[in-house]
């Protein structure tokens, strides 16, 4: 059985408990409704236990969250950003693609196209295609132009205090500081101390811009 929707307001609890008894992916999708209440009915009760050096552990649940690029490149990033901005969630785990394109649609935005655009087509306008959506090479040398001086710190922070600037969330943890953009997912997880997991920070337009950075300023 599905939800009445007879009456002049929606009940969206009890829609979202009607998946439940729907059948076929939407009983799917309502258990998956309900863990995610669990979730957040643990994040709302005090943590029990011992607190370890720069483990953000406040309450009865840490919520992960992971997610791939696209999931930035579309208007799928308000969502994380929103769960973000709330302190809905704990830790992000994503790829190279999500971090510079978070920071890039801060600098320019990402056009809609089509899924079927011709590649040669795009390749001679200076357009990228990601699915339906159309990212101009204008925006990843906007994106360069702006990474480059965070690198020239980094690298000088290290050379003067002669250690490593640290794990690579603390890179983008200051990219999200220096974007100071409230679209910015990293933005918010910098202010409410979420920390931003990549493992491959290299595969992408960030790993191409250290590349070239070392040979200005290696070491």
């Amino acid at each position: 059985k599905g939800y009445d929707f007879s009456g002049n307001e929606i009940d969206y609890n009890a829609m979202f408990d009607s998946y439940k008894t729907t059948g076929f992916q939407a009983t799917n999708f309502g258990a998956a409704v309900n863990m995610v209440n669990d979730m957040l009915k643990a994040k709302s009760e005090p943590f029990e236990g011992s607190y370890m050096d720069g483990i953000r552990q406040t309450s009865g649940c840490t919520i992960f969250v992971g997610f791939t690029s696209n999931m930035i490149s579309s208007g799928v990033r308000e969502n994380i950003k929103f769960l973000v901005k709330e302190n809905l969630v704990d830790v992000l785990v994503t790829t190279c693609g999500a971090v510079e394109e978070d920071i890039m649609k801060c600098l320019a935005p990402h056009k809609i196209g089509r899924f079927d655009f011709d590649g040669k087509t795009l390749r001679s306008k200076g357009w990228n295609r990601i699915g339906n959506l159309i990212v101009p090479n204008k925006n990843y040398e906007y994106f360069e132009n702006w990474l480059n001086p965070i690198l020239d710190e980094m690298h000088n922070k290290t050379e003067k205090k002669k250690i490593l600037f640290g794990a690579h969330h603390k890179m983008i943890s200051l990219m999200g500081q220096k974007i100071n953009h409230k679209d910015s997912v990293l933005y918010w997880a910098w202010k409410n101390e979420i920390p931003v997991f990549c493992p491959a920070i290299t595969d992408g337009a960030v790993g191409d811009i250290l590349f070239f950075h070392s040979y200005k300023k290696p070491g």
